[in-house]
């Protein structure tokens, strides 16, 4: 599969990126209650980058796979932002910084693995 595969099949790398992200968020959530705050954005970014690796070996579509990484992110804020009143969307950076982890390790998988031949 490639960037032009059908709509069909990018939507559900999108998805399946979502459900990976959302599984890997609740980790961090979990995770960042026994670490400091640099190192709980740290570990972030780097399960990111894992997860995009992961996912970029298998799907080959970064795109999708980063956006399916923003949505499940953004769901995971959506409650932040309700109780907050809207004040906490300006951490809406670190979800597009979530994103670009994600992202970054999808794109740098792909020259990596063997291209089949058909």
């Amino acid at each position: 599969m490639n960037d032009e595969a059908p709509w069909h099949t990018r939507l559900c790398i999108g998805i399946a990126s979502l459900m990976a992200n959302l599984a890997t968020l609740f980790g961090i959530l979990f995770l960042s209650a026994r670490l400091a705050l640099p190192l709980a954005l740290l570990a972030a970014g780097l399960l990111g980058f894992t997860v995009g690796c992961l996912l970029g070996s298998a799907f080959k579509a970064p795109w999708s796979i980063a956006i399916g990484a923003f949505a499940a992110s953004a769901i995971m804020w959506t409650p932040v932002v309700i109780v907050t009143y809207g004040f906490a969307l300006l951490g809406l950076p670190l979800l597009f910084a979530y994103a670009a982890c994600v992202w970054t390790g999808a794109r740098l998988v792909r020259p990596l693995t063997p291209q089949r031949s058909s």
